[in-house]
């Protein structure tokens, strides 16, 4: 959408202007060389000011980060990783501030605070005095009443936490993950005693994910009791979250015959996995196994997929996978004579490698319908390091606003987490660092005060060509 001739004669050069929620934020941005793509790349900077129809261009500093008083005794501060927030995350930070003036910057500190150090409440002033966050946005009360009372005020407002979803709405292709839990040991509501993937029967809350598949992030999440793992859930979280072009991708322990009649009577685009005892799945074709039986084959991974229609259900076959399944399982004829056969081999080697998907995307080719299923795995393997990254599994929150303010903390943090993720894969770069990588090295860099003046300190080459990388130069 064009943008206002009144918002236009504001902009400069060196400079953007994002419409978001219908307000109008300016950015810095710069463009460097890819030799990768032969081609500059832009990169946004951050967030500089806000232009207004009544008052033009106001500077950041002009409309709402007044200078304190008193300055901090320290001379040395955290910079690389606010670096990060302030260089990658303008878009987050001006809805923000944008849809939680008073919230914001405690926001922003705990995110922070949660992504670099796990901290419990209790510690997030600490990270934040020792961040050059707290020069950016001095006035930020971050005592760990203050937060609490925040995190409590915060989930109160799932309305404005809605428009923030919005704003970063996609038409493309989405997936909705079925849930995953996270321990709870308080009397919220939302606290009820449910099976978690580890099998065992404990207080939780579920938590259902809805990722955008082109920018690799999530665009919405919702909080449900831990006993609830039902169709009707998802179309709520559907008609919630506005997003159209869902696909739920379920678990092997999702299927049943009324769970499948609900999805489509509720008209629900659908991929679940089947184990492989099911009786569905027609595995007479594959004994033995003979490549004519086969629909067709791909590759997905460097990897040599077979794949066989059967209806609604794809029947597919990693040659790979079938190898590795077939040497494991003869070994453990070798360790385990009692609980492994070679008669048994013989009767299952058919299924070995196979993964059958049951799906009503008829108009889907078998080879997206498998790429969209990994993506699953892609994600749940992403999402098992964040948690591990932030202690996230775990909560005590003991009201259900607690809950949700603490859990849209570790969205924002989340969101964050998949930008930084997001530019390492863009630039080839996840084979030789982690997200915790980059949050670590980044870490290391300070800003050191002299004579009342900051500057950055001393970076490794290394570190600098890293973060120059996925981010704007660093100063």
């Amino acid at each position: 959408m064009a943008l206002p001739s009144w918002v236009i004669k504001h902009r400069k050069p060196g400079q953007e202007i994002k419409d978001i929620g219908g307000r109008y934020y300016v950015y810095e941005v710069s463009s460097v060389w890819d030799s990768s793509k032969k081609r500059t790349r832009k990169i946004s900077g951050p967030l500089i000011g806000k232009i207004t129809e009544k008052d033009g261009y106001l500077a950041r500093e002009t409309y709402g980060q007044k200078a304190l008083m008193i300055k901090s005794p320290l001379l040395s501060k955290e910079y690389g990783v606010t670096h990060l927030i302030s260089s990658m995350m303008g878009d987050s930070i001006g809805l923000l501030e944008s849809l939680f003036p008073t919230e914001s910057q405690q926001i922003i500190a705990t995110a922070y605070a949660r992504l670099l150090h796990q901290s419990p409440l209790k510690n997030i002033s600490l990270h934040y005095e020792h961040s050059y966050l707290s020069e950016l946005y001095p006035e930020a009360s971050v005592g760990s009443k203050v937060i609490g009372q925040m995190i409590q005020s915060l989930g109160r407002k799932r309305d404005k936490i809605r428009q923030y979803f919005k704003a970063f709405k996609t038409d493309g292709e989405c997936l909705l993950i079925d849930g995953t839990h996270i321990l709870n040991r308080s009397n919220s509501s939302m606290s009820e005693l449910g099976y978690n993937s580890q099998g065992n029967y404990k207080p939780q809350v579920n938590l259902l994910f809805i990722f955008a598949k082109e920018s690799r992030s999530p665009v919405y999440y919702r909080l449900l009791p831990g006993n609830i793992r039902e169709v009707k859930s998802f179309k709520m979280t559907l008609k919630e979250s506005g997003l159209e072009n869902a696909t739920v991708i379920a678990d092997k322990g999702f299927y049943s015959k009324s769970n499948i009649e609900d999805l489509e009577s509720n008209s629900i685009k659908y991929i679940i996995p089947l184990r492989r005892s099911s009786s569905i799945i027609k595995y007479d074709s594959l004994c033995p196994m003979d490549k004519k039986n086969m629909s067709g084959y791909f590759s997905f991974a460097n990897r040599t997929i077979w794949y066989q229609k059967q209806e609604s259900l794809n029947l597919f076959v990693d040659e790979e996978l079938r190898m590795e399944e077939e040497r494991s399982y003869l070994r453990r004829i070798e360790t385990h004579p009692e609980d492994y056969s070679i008669e048994a081999f013989h009767e299952r080697s058919h299924t070995f490698g196979t993964i059958a998907l049951l799906s009503n995307l008829t108009d889907t080719t078998p080879e997206k319908i498998y790429s969209q299923y990994k993506s699953r795995g892609a994600i749940e393997q992403l999402f098992d390091s964040f948690k591990n990254l932030l202690d996230a599994d775990k909560t005590y929150m003991r009201t259900d606003e607690g809950l949700e303010g603490w859990m849209f903390i570790h969205y924002i943090a989340l969101t964050w987490y998949y930008k930084i993720y997001s530019a390492l894969m863009d630039q080839n770069l996840l084979t030789k660092f982690s997200v915790n990588d980059v949050l670590q090295r980044a870490s290391k860099i300070k800003k050191i005060n002299i004579n009342d003046q900051w500057y950055t300190s001393e970076i490794t080459a290394k570190s600098k060509n890293l973060l120059d990388n996925i981010a704007k130069p660093i100063t």
